[in-house]
């Protein structure tokens, strides 16, 4: 978790970044904002400024598990697929498999 020294004062922040995968595969930051928790509606507040600035969406949004998010992709962006990201899946799955089965099943996803 990141950490920020805000005023001689330690807290705890959450980034949230939103940027595209281009056709050539490179990657550009088009939001980055800093919040004092991790939710959805930070997300919301990074796709509403992009929308603000012009853009149209995409064809698939890939983003991670937070409770909420792939409504407020809906909501902003109503034309893209949303897929949840591959860790926070194989996240989920272990999270239903037996302590003595982890290891294994680990290896196997």
């Amino acid at each position: 978790m990141p950490v920020a020294k805000i005023l001689h004062q330690i807290e705890n922040r959450f980034l949230s970044c939103v940027g595209p995968v281009r056709d050539d595969n490179k990657r550009e930051l088009l939001c980055l904002s800093v919040n004092p928790t991790e939710s959805s509606s930070s997300f919301s507040e990074c796709l509403d400024q992009l929308r603000a600035r012009g853009a149209e969406g995409g064809d698939l949004v890939v983003a991670g598990g937070l409770s909420g998010l792939e409504g407020e992709v809906h909501r902003v962006f109503c034309g893209a697929a949303f897929q949840k990201c591959v860790s926070y899946k194989v996240r989920d799955v272990l999270k239903k498999v037996r302590p003595k089965d982890k290891a294994e099943i680990s290896r196997e996803l």
